[in-house]
């Protein structure tokens, strides 16, 4: 079902660029890319190396934030990568964080309209599950207006996370792409008890969302599930 309503589109390219300074007698770098804050680091998206870059709040940056910025690497050409000095040079857009919630009753009837599917988002991918947070860029048909999105937990079956997306937007002829974060340690008092204690004996859980999908060529609207990723248990 997955490859059915999945549309890869490119939001952003990796972009590394390398220059020597004769004067200086340094090689510089830079990385577009996503990060989390922590501390005076940033940690590149699916990495575990961190980086010292000083303190962010002069752009209202603290710890837990991610973000899709541009980060610089100066090497001195002498004593080589070990004593590289790193800054921020450029943040494009801090990417919210949001709750794993239940929607009211009331709520959820205005929660229903059909998403196109996920596009890829850079180079990771479409969907993706990491240090306790929950990735996907949903493309969706729009009249240009703010859309408004949910992710709920429907429960836990053995090392899986059941999560369902849903969706207030306003239908038109645009179609755009908005790379969604959601906290993944949220949902642990939305799970029921007996099925939250098998889940933590996993060291590494999977997260599968549910989401309605536009079926365009038998025009329908169907309910389509796609693996969310597999990540460090966050519980």
């Amino acid at each position: 079902m997955k490859n059915l309503f999945t549309i890869f589109i490119s939001v952003f390219a990796l972009c590394c660029v390398f220059s020597c300074d004769e004067a200086n007698d340094t090689t510089s770098t830079y990385y577009d890319g996503l990060f989390t804050v922590y501390g005076e680091s940033v940690i590149p998206e699916m990495h575990d190396t961190a980086f010292v870059v000083g303190d962010l709040s002069y752009l209202g940056l603290q710890k837990g934030d991610k973000a899709l910025m541009r980060v610089s690497c100066f090497i001195d050409n002498v004593y080589g990568p070990k004593y590289a000095r790193w800054q921020v040079d450029k943040l494009y857009e801090k990417i919210e964080k949001h709750a794993i919630t239940k929607l009211s009753a009331q709520d959820s009837a205005e929660y229903v309209s059909p998403v196109l599917g996920i596009g890829g988002y850079y180079t990771y991918g479409a969907a993706w599950a990491w240090l306790g947070t929950q990735m996907l860029n949903v493309v969706y048909n729009t009249d240009g207006s703010a859309p408004a999105f949910n992710l709920d937990a429907e429960g836990a079956v053995n090392d899986t996370l059941k999560l369902r997306l849903t969706a207030k937007i306003t239908d038109g002829e645009e179609t755009a792409a908005k790379l969604l974060c959601y906290d993944l340690t949220t949902a642990r008092n939305m799970i029921e008890q007996s099925a939250l204690n098998r889940l933590l004996t996993y060291d590494t859980i999977y997260t599968s969302i549910t989401m309605q999908y536009r079926d365009a060529v038998n025009d329908s609207i169907i309910d389509a599930t796609i693996i969310g990723g597999k990540l460090a248990n966050p519980f």
